[in-house]
């Protein structure tokens, strides 16, 4: 009886497989929430600096939406419920890129 052929471990290979996972990205749009609670929320959910998320808050303010994050599905979806959460008008959607790709 042939010995089973057991799969080692290899977190090259995984990690190649990881990368090729779709991407998503999260949308913040400009709406009644005050600034302060966009950039809080932005700081403590999307783990940005302070001067980021300043900047991304405000660009969502002057041109109506801003993308906040890039990534996984499942890191997405977190972000997004948890920006909803807050109160914010989030929406996720495919940026046509995978993982591992350079973002413009």
């Amino acid at each position: 009886m042939p010995e089973r052929e057991r799969r080692a471990i290899d977190p090259i290979r995984d990690q190649d497989q990881r990368l090729e996972e779709p991407l998503q990205k999260v949308s913040i749009y400009n709406d009644e929430i005050s600034m302060d609670l966009v950039i809080r929320s932005l700081r403590e959910i999307c783990d940005l600096p302070h001067e980021r998320a300043i900047r991304l808050m405000l660009n969502a303010h002057f041109t109506g939406s801003q993308v906040v994050f890039v990534g996984l599905e499942e890191d997405a979806e977190r972000v997004r419920t948890e920006l909803k959460e807050r109160g914010l008008t989030v929406s996720a959607d495919s940026p046509h890129r995978r993982a591992g790709e350079m973002l413009d």
